[in-house]
C-alpha cells in the first residue's frame, strides 16, 4: 500500500495546508506520514525575545503530537534549523520572508536538505509512495528552499508523477502574495472571495507581508520551474473533514495566536479559501511538457 508523505517546513505547516486530505487519507484507510524538516531546537534563552513564541520547541512538539495524534497519521523529523534561529538570529517574523543572494543553491543545508529528502523518496522501492511538498508562496525562506529541494529531488530521481505541491498558509494573504509566485498566480481570487479581505487585521497582515518580501534572487529560478512545466491543479474536496482538520489545526495555539490572530479568524479564514476551492484542498502536478 502506498504511503502519503507530506514534507512540511515546520510543525504546523503540512496541516494547516493539507490537514483535510490527512483525514481523508486516514478515514479510507490509507497511510500517512509527516516529516518535518526544519524542527531542530535552539537554545531558548539565545532566541531574541519577539521570535521565542516560534522557538519554544517543547510546546511546539506537544502541540504537533496532539495535532497528528487527531489526525492518527505517523512522523518523523530531520535535525535541519529554522532559518530564524541560525546566526544571525532574525528579530523579527518579517526578516524571514527572504531569498539569499545567488539563488536557490544558497539556502543554508540546501545540498543536506536535498540529500535527505532523496533518501525518503529513494526509501520507496516499490515506487508507490506520493510526496507532498509546498509551493513557497510568500516566499518563506524555510518553505522555498524545501520547495527547490523537492523540485530538484523530483527531476534527480524522474518521480514527477510521485510528487505533488500544496499551498502554503500564506496563500490566504491574497492575490498580492499570489502573483509573485508564477504557480500560483495562475488561479488568482475574485475580488469577492479573496480571504484577505475578511477583516482590518488580514489586510493589514498581507500588507506587511506584501511589503516584506524580497525574493529578487530565486525570480528567474522559480519562472523557468513554471515555463519548465504544465502545473496543472488537483481538487480533492475536503468538504466532510474540514471540521476535523481545524480542529486538529488548533491544536496548534501557540502558533494560531501568533500567526493567526486566533481560532475564530483562522476559521473564517480557512473557511473562505476553501469555499473558493470548492471544499476542496489544491494540490499542484508538474506535467512534462
Amino acid at each position: 500500500m502506498a504511503t502519503h508523505v507530506f514534507l512540511s517546513p515546520h510543525l504546523d505547516d503540512a496541516v494547516e495546508s493539507c490537514g483535510g486530505l490527512m483525514a481523508k487519507l486516514r478515514h479510507n484507510g490509507e497511510q500517512v506520514l509527516v516529516i518535518t524538516c526544519f524542527q531542530k531546537q535552539q537554545n531558548l534563552d539565545e532566541i531574541p525575545r519577539k521570535m521565542k513564541v516560534f522557538a519554544d520547541y517543547k510546546q511546539r512538539y506537544e502541540e504537533n503530537g496532539k495535532a497528528l495524534q487527531m489526525l492518527d497519521v505517523k512522523h518523523r523529523g530531520l535535525d535541519f534549523f529554522e532559518r530564524a534561529f541560525v546566526q544571525p538570529y532574525l528579530t523579527s517574523l518579517p526578516a524571514v520572508f527572504f531569498a539569499p543572494p545567488g539563488g536557490s543553491s544558497k539556502y543554508l543545508d540546501f545540498h543536506r536538505l536535498t540529500e535527505s529528502i532523496k533518501q525518503i523518496v529513494n526509501e520507496d522501492a516499490g515506487n508507490n509512495n506520493f510526496f507532498y511538498a509546498p509551493l513557497g508562496i510568500g516566499n518563506h525562506y524555510d518553505h522555498t528552499r524545501l520547495f527547490f529541494a523537492a523540485v530538484k529531488v523530483m527531476e534527480e530521481t524522474g518521480r514527477h508523477s510521485s510528487f505533488l505541491f500544496y499551498e502554503d498558509a500564506y496563500s490566504l494573504m491574497g492575490n498580492a502574495i499570489r502573483k509573485k509566485h508564477p504557480i500560483a498566480r495562475e488561479c488568482l481570487y475574485p475580488k469577492s472571495a479573496d480571504p484577505s479581505r475578511l477583516s482590518p487585521r488580514t489586510f493589514i497582515t498581507a500588507l506587511v507581508l506584501n511589503w516584506s518580501i524580497d525574493m529578487k534572487s530565486i525570480v528567474p529560478e522559480l519562472e523557468e520551474i513554471a515555463r519548465r512545466y504544465t502545473w496543472k491543479v488537483q481538487h480533492e474536496d475536503i468538504g466532510a473533514f474540514l471540521d476535523k482538520k481545524l480542529a486538529a489545526l488548533f491544536c496548534y495555539e501557540s502558533q494560531i495566536r501568533a500567526l493567526m490572530g486566533g481560532e475564530k479568524l483562522t476559521t473564517k479564514l480557512l473557511k473562505k479559501y476553501h469555499e473558493f476551492w470548492n471544499q476542496a484542498e489544491p494540490f499542484w502536478r508538474a506535467e512534462k511538457k
